[in-house]
């Protein structure tokens, strides 16, 4: 009984640990639109406030709200070109009015050269970067008006 415990025990952690290292490695491709870009191609459309971006599958899964009615938009990474749209529903904060353009706080991430971002999502009234860069994960907190007010760094 403990042989089978342990093996199942075991099992588990590792494919707990395969996943983890899975969503790790899911990163744009080397030459894809730097996200400030595909954040602004969005915003230039009027679809609505984005609350959330997050590479995954290959894909920007991008997140807007336009007057409580919530799409998450499939864009690819090279071309900054929406795939398609589901709706979904709305459950994100949204950034104050005045706030800074996402697409700016996002170059300004951009430029601090601390990764490549994965994903950024407005909550509790900040954007909330992570990035990935050598085995590193760094979470960058930051204002609607692009004061960065954290960070922190950990191993994948």
């Amino acid at each position: 009984m403990r042989r089978k415990a342990f093996f199942i025990i075991f099992s588990l952690a590792f494919i707990l640990a395969s996943s983890f290292a899975a969503n790790a490695a899911d990163l744009p491709p080397a030459n894809s639109k730097p996200l400030s870009s595909i954040i602004k191609i969005i915003e230039d459309k009027n679809t609505g406030t984005i609350t959330e971006a997050e590479f995954d599958d290959g894909y920007w899964e991008v997140e807007i709200n336009k007057n409580n009615v919530c799409q998450e938009l499939f864009i690819n990474p090279q071309t900054g070109n929406e795939i398609r749209r589901k709706d979904i529903h709305c459950d994100d904060d949204l950034p104050p009015a005045g706030s800074l353009p996402l697409s700016t706080i996002v170059r300004s991430v951009e430029a601090q050269k601390k990764g490549v971002i994965v994903e950024v999502e407005f909550d509790d009234g900040l954007w909330k970067f992570s990035l990935i860069q050598n085995s590193r994960k760094t979470k960058i907190y930051v204002t609607p008006q692009g004061n960065v007010k954290n960070t922190a760094t950990s191993n994948l």
